[in-house]
């Protein structure tokens, strides 16, 4: 779980009020880490990940926002957080799919095919297996989606917005709803993604 390894770590670090960011400026993607406390932290933690003639923590490459779902793990050991994050991706993949399956009306036969497809899907095993935020994203796109089906455009839009402040690019839905026209659930996700944003900004 290499990619919840390098949230985890942020979150021990922003703990201490430290910066949990590590840039490395003119390096590869893949190098030792520049910010000491980041690297102290994974040390103590348990989370630094081995290459060839080094190791480091993977970056925290997410908006300040993120650390708002990564920072309750950090109180716990990294053992026990990983396999609670590993059982709720599992949960949030659940239920994002329940979601799709109810408001679709599968039959029966097709849940189980979506089931299969879904236990042999790279990209979903991929997501599981080195602790990505997918599971948590695909289930804020899938919420938002029936929400705005519904009808319901507040909550749809605190749902966008949400998802939006914590990964960037379901922003792009935003230039969806102003082309339909949409702009009470655009303005509503706008505001809740700048007010979270700068929540996180002032907090970390």
């Amino acid at each position: 779980l290499r990619d919840f390894a390098a949230g985890y770590t942020a979150a021990v670090v922003a703990r201490t009020g430290a910066s949990f960011y590590d840039p490395q400026p003119g390096k590869p993607w893949f190098d030792e880490n520049v910010n000491a406390d980041l690297a102290a932290a994974a040390r103590q933690a348990g989370t630094l990940h081995q290459h060839p003639g080094f190791e480091h923590v993977h970056i925290f490459s997410y908006p300040p926002a993120m650390m708002f779902v990564f920072l309750p793990f950090s109180a716990v050991p990294f053992p026990a957080a990983k396999l609670i994050w590993l059982v709720l991706s599992l949960l949030m993949i659940g239920w994002a799919l329940w979601l799709l399956v109810r408001w679709f009306a599968f039959e029966r036969l097709t849940v189980f095919g979506l089931l299969f497809l879904a236990a042999i899907f790279h990209p979903l095993i991929n997501t599981v297996d080195i602790g990505q935020v997918n599971a948590l994203i695909f289930l804020g796109m899938t919420g938002f989606w029936v929400l705005y089906r519904q009808g319901r455009d507040v909550a749809a839009g605190v749902v966008l917005g949400i998802t939006m402040a914590i990964r960037l690019h379901p922003g792009l839905l935003v230039l969806y709803l102003i082309w339909k026209r949409q702009f009470r659930v655009g303005g509503v996700a706008l505001a809740v993604a700048c007010a979270m944003s700068a929540g996180a900004a002032g907090v970390f």
